[in-house]
C-alpha cells in the first residue's frame, strides 16, 4: 500500500530551478547554423556582439518553484504541467516548420494541440504578470505559492470555458506563410494578436500570428490576411516584447531595429496591428 508521502513524491523534489517560459524547443527554430542567437536587450537599448546558445535566454530562475513547506521546495507546475505540453507540441512545430507548403495538412488535433500551447504560453511569459497580478488581487489571493498554482491553473479554465461556447465551431482561416530564411525574430512576447488581451475570453477569440521558426509564420484569423509583412511582424514582436529579442541573423536583427525605430519615431506603432493584420 502506498503512503501518502510516496504518493506525493513530486512535492518533495525540486527537479530544476532555470524555468524557460518560451521553451528551447521554440527557440531552436530561431537559431544559426552553430546552433547560437543573436540577442536584442531592450531595456539596455543594445545588441549583444556575442551570440548565446538557447538555454542562456527567455528564462527565469525558480519562476515555477513553489514552497510546499517551510523547508521543502518543489517544481512540480514546470516539470508536471509546462514541460508535458511543451513534449505534445513539439512534434507539431516540427511538422509545421519543415513539412513542405504544398503538403501541409491542419488536422484538428494538431490545431487543438497549438492552441492549447498558445494559451498556456500566454500565461507563462513575462508580459502576462501585470494581468496575472490584477487577477490575483481581484481574487484576493497575497501567498505567493497560491498565485503560481492559480496561474497555472489560468489556461485551464479558458480551455473550459471555451468549450462551453460555440468556439470549435468557428471558421477561422489557419495557415502557414513562409519567407526568407532567417527573416523572422522571437521575443518573450511572441504572440501577435490582432488587438489587446485584456479579458480571459480573448486568448480564445481573437486573431493571431505566430513565429514558429526563423521563416514560418503560423496564422489564426477569421478573415483570410491577403499579406503579411515579416518587418512589421518583427516591430510588433519588438514593441511588445519586456526584454530580450532575438535572431538567427545580426543583419535582421538590425534592420527590425531600424524598422522598429522608425514606427516609433513617425507614430507608426499605433497603428502596428492595423499594418500587419491586412484582410
Amino acid at each position: 500500500m502506498k503512503t501518502g508521502k510516496s504518493s506525493l513524491k513530486f512535492l518533495n523534489e525540486k527537479e530544476s530551478s532555470r524555468h524557460h517560459y518560451i521553451p528551447e524547443l521554440l527557440i531552436k527554430g530561431f537559431t544559426n547554423s552553430e546552433n547560437k542567437i543573436y540577442i536584442y536587450d531592450k531595456i539596455k537599448d543594445r545588441i549583444e556582439k556575442n551570440p548565446r546558445s538557447p538555454k542562456s535566454i527567455f528564462f527565469e530562475t525558480d519562476r515555477n518553484t513553489v514552497n510546499v513547506t517551510s523547508n521543502i521546495d518543489s517544481s512540480f507546475i514546470e516539470e508536471h504541467l509546462y514541460s508535458p505540453i511543451d513534449s505534445k507540441i513539439g512534434p507539431v512545430i516540427e511538422y509545421f516548420k519543415k513539412t513542405r507548403l504544398n503538403d501541409l495538412q491542419f488536422e484538428l488535433e494538431n490545431i487543438a494541440k497549438l492552441e492549447l500551447f498558445i494559451i498556456t504560453l500566454f500565461w507563462r511569459i513575462p508580459y502576462s504578470d501585470p494581468l496575472v497580478e490584477s487577477l490575483m488581487n481581484q481574487m484576493n489571493i497575497s501567498d505567493s505559492t497560491i498565485r503560481k498554482i492559480k496561474r497555472s491553473m489560468l489556461a485551464k479554465y479558458i480551455i473550459d470555458e471555451l468549450s462551453k461556447s460555440d468556439f470549435h465551431d468557428k471558421k477561422d482561416n489557419v495557415n502557414i506563410r513562409e519567407f526568407a530564411n532567417n527573416e523572422l525574430i522571437l521575443g518573450d512576447n511572441p504572440i501577435v494578436f490582432s488587438k489587446n488581451i485584456s479579458k480571459l475570453e480573448d486568448l480564445g477569440n481573437t486573431d493571431y500570428v505566430f513565429a514558429i521558426s526563423s521563416n514560418r509564420i503560423y496564422c489564426k484569423t477569421k478573415e483570410q490576411m491577403s499579406r503579411l509583412d515579416a518587418f512589421f511582424y518583427n516591430a510588433a514582436i519588438i514593441d511588445q516584447s519586456v526584454r530580450y529579442v532575438c535572431s538567427s541573423n545580426i543583419n535582421t536583427l538590425n534592420l527590425s531595429m531600424i524598422t522598429y525605430n522608425e514606427l516609433k519615431r513617425t507614430g507608426g506603432l499605433e497603428y502596428i496591428r492595423s499594418l500587419l493584420f491586412t484582410k
